[in-house]
């Protein structure tokens, strides 16, 4: 009996099953009813294909045709690719075999992505190994349930033009962008398959389960934000703006909630090299988040919120935050000489926070000479102006002997940093 081919799927989705139906022909080519044999049922490829009931891919059965056809067992696509399916009939060994071909097309996306090392999803099988504090690049793919990695499409971003996965890990690791900030989110692009991130653990380990990647609502195209500055700012301080996504419209876009990455532009360094503090992602529940933010500098600041790779921008009104609290001073000249009548010395008293801005002008720095002075001040408690606080020191009218007098100054509120003091010699004349 010559065998030919019946109803066959040449293209199927992952996870759907069909049927494959065969015709028995006698020697003049007509269908003939009514006859059985043993046919021997084989795929290519076992993990494209699969054949109900066969072991590694090979079935042989007998079949009784009806009508003509023979009724193969059950083929199901396991996962994206092309294998063929080969009939030969074993009870008429000098007839030729006859093959197909199935071509097993991917199903819809998970809302989950695969977090995968060397191309492979981290299992037991594949582990992650990590060294402490040193990054490993992941890939996190965009899968289907049969783990094939498939394109993004504009059904999985509600018409936006990417996918955005949030990343968690039960083992206390972070993530991290190429340039090295941390995220909590990476985004595929439509019509692309993978991103990459870095991950970086304080513990040496191997891990074979815990990362994962669950997509989160994203904002449409169309939004635009809108920053909103805190009442005031005070340096070292953390202060909250408001980041608040806008339709179209002019509304707020209640419909996203989820983390988006954020990357702020124009803060300044600290006159002793302190950065300022600013968050790597911003999360929006209903369209609004909230963004601490601490700044180091007292100059004024204008500050640009770059949301989601800058698919959205925003600029903050300037702000001049205030100065922390005195944390050091400094009484200059620390030592001076007089040697004639009545000579006058001018002492500045410089006092900043612990960033190393100047205090709020107005500051209070109280003076003091020693018991018994031989000259005196202009000033007990100046103030402060742009950081500085200055006073004169004026020497004896007459000096017989060669004595000292010391100015110790002290600021109001202030004991944790001290005194400054300065030691004047006096000569005689």
């Amino acid at each position: 009996m010559t065998l030919a081919a019946g109803s066959a799927v040449a293209a199927a989705t992952f996870g759907t099953t069909g049927t494959v139906n065969v015709v028995g022909l006698n020697a003049i080519g007509q269908a003939e009813p009514g006859t059985a044999d043993t046919i021997q049922v084989s795929t290519s490829n076992s993990n494209i294909l699969s054949i109900s009931g066969a072991t590694n891919g090979v079935l042989s059965i007998y079949l009784d045709a009806t009508n003509g056809y023979y009724a193969l067992p059950t083929i199901t696509g396991l996962q994206a690719g092309t294998a063929t399916i080969t009939l030969k009939d074993v009870s008429a060994t000098a007839q030729p075999s006859m093959t197909f071909s199935v071509t097993v097309q991917p199903s819809t996306p998970l809302s989950t992505a695969a977090a995968q090392i060397n191309g492979q999803v981290i299992s037991s099988k594949n582990q992650l190994t990590v060294a402490a504090n040193t990054p490993v690049t992941l890939t996190i793919a965009n899968v289907d349930a049969g783990g094939n990695v498939v394109p993004v499409t504009s059904s999985e971003t509600s018409g936006g033009t990417f996918a955005q996965f949030g990343l968690s890990d039960s083992h206390g690791g972070t993530f991290k962008n190429a340039s090295g900030s941390i995220v909590t989110a990476v985004t595929i692009p439509v019509g692309q398959t993978t991103a990459t991130v870095q991950y970086v653990n304080t513990v040496a380990q191997t891990i074979s389960s815990g990362i994962s990647a669950t997509q989160q609502a994203v904002a449409t195209a169309s939004d635009t934000v809108a920053v909103t500055n805190p009442g005031s700012i005070t340096v070292g301080t953390s202060a909250n703006f408001t980041l608040t996504l806008k339709t179209a419209g002019g509304s707020t876009d209640t419909s996203y909630t989820g983390a988006l990455p954020l990357s702020i532009n124009g803060s300044l360094a600290s006159p002793n090299g302190s950065t300022a503090t600013l968050p790597s992602s911003a999360a929006f529940t209903a369209g609004v988040a909230t963004v601490p933010v601490t700044l180091v500098n007292r100059a004024s600041q204008t500050l640009t919120f770059n949301v989601n790779s800058g698919a959205y921008s925003a600029t903050a009104t300037a702000m001049t935050p205030s100065a922390a609290s005195a944390s050091s001073f400094t009484l200059l000249p620390a030592t001076k000489s007089v040697s004639t009548t009545s000579a006058s010395i001018t002492l500045n008293a410089t006092v900043t926070d612990q960033y190393g801005n100047f205090v709020a002008d107005g500051t209070t720095v109280s003076l003091a000479l020693e018991s018994s002075p031989k000259g005196s001040l202009s000033s007990t408690s100046p103030t402060t102006t742009s950081g500085v606080a200055t006073v004169t020191y004026t020497g004896p009218s007459t000096s017989s002997s060669t004595a000292t007098d010391t100015v110790t100054a002290t600021v109001s509120g202030a004991t944790a940093i001290g005194t400054g003091t300065t030691v004047i010699s006096i000569g005689t004349w």
